[in-house]
């Protein structure tokens, strides 16, 4: 049956408005393997104190096709986080929320409106970036352009100096966050600096494409992109961690807004799919949308993969 276009309003306001991001921190303990083990690679076995130090990666959290490094040598990393859909103001339970507030060093300072709230300075670790209204009608566009302003910001006030990059969006939030890496890789900053700026790692929880709003707009060239489905190749690592089955579990307006959309990792060295299937739930049973956003398991495999690309953020 077709649905009208004023009662397609209405359901994507009811489904999306403040809602699925914003529940309790689920806790998880599972033992069941997303990936193959890191336990059967050679170089896990040799990192035992790294482990006993407070490593995430585990049988359970280990995503095998993320490449390991040796921890970065950079001089400066910035974490920039994007939250899921209706959440509008910090969500201090999410996952993205998580790693932003356990996240080393000063966060971004809130500064004037025409500054698009975040002031960024050459100390600066990490920027939370607040979840999109329920009918964005561009506020994701205005999201990543605040999110390569923050990086640009950091990136002007060093000068020369090899920035470690990390970009973390849930739901709608990884969508922006992924084209805020296209930004950078096709367009650099505002004033053409930085044009295929490296973006270390790209993590997504359970990413959505619906109702992404107006396509990001270039402030310099004015020229409208639509939102891209694939990682650039400036991105150096990159995790998906998503529920399986893609349909949440919940069905009607859930059902409807929440189905999680993979993003294509061809261009990527280093990527991983981690899916949480019924055998990782602690009830047995399949994950929905705003557990893979809170949940332990998902947080771990994220902070795992983290550790794997070489970057010691917390």
């Amino acid at each position: 049956m077709r649905v009208v276009p004023a009662l397609a309003v209405v359901l994507t306001l009811v489904g999306c408005a403040a809602t699925y991001e914003e529940e309790e921190p689920l806790e998880v303990r599972s033992e069941a393997i997303t990936e193959p083990a890191a336990a059967t690679e050679p170089a896990a076995a040799a990192e035992p104190a790294a482990a006993a130090a407070g490593s995430a990666c585990t049988a359970a959290t280990t995503c095998a096709t993320i490449r390991e490094r040796a921890p970065s040598a950079s001089a400066c990393s910035l974490l920039v986080v994007f939250d899921g859909s209706g959440v509008y103001s910090p969500d201090t339970n999410s996952n993205v929320g998580v790693l932003y507030k356990t996240a080393l060093g000063p966060a971004a300072t809130s500064g004037a409106e025409g500054l698009n709230g975040e002031v960024v300075d050459a100390s600066t670790t990490r920027v939370y970036i607040e979840g999109v209204p329920a009918l964005p009608f561009g506020a994701s566009a205005e999201r990543v352009e605040r999110g390569r302003g923050a990086i640009c910001q950091h990136l002007a006030a060093r000068p020369g100096a090899a920035c470690d990059i990390v970009l973390v969006g849930y739901s709608r939030g990884a969508f922006i966050a992924n084209q805020v890496a296209h930004a950078l890789n096709d367009h650099g900053c505002a004033d053409g600096s930085h044009v295929g700026q490296r973006i270390a790692f790209l993590g997504a929880f359970d990413p959505v494409s619906k109702q992404m709003g107006n396509e990001w707009e270039d402030a310099r060239t004015k020229t409208e992109h639509r939102w891209h489905g694939d990682v650039p190749p400036n991105v150096d690592a990159v995790l998906q961690v998503y529920k399986d089955p893609l349909a949440d579990p919940r069905g009607g307006i859930e059902g409807m807004t929440l189905t999680t959309t993979l993003m294509s990792t061809g261009a990527v060295a280093s990527s991983c799919r981690a899916p949480m299937t019924a055998k990782d739930h602690p009830d047995g049973k399949s994950w929905h949308h705003g557990e893979i956003g809170h949940g332990q398991l998902p947080l771990d495999t994220m902070k795992c993969a983290l550790e794997r690309s070489g970057l010691r953020l917390f």
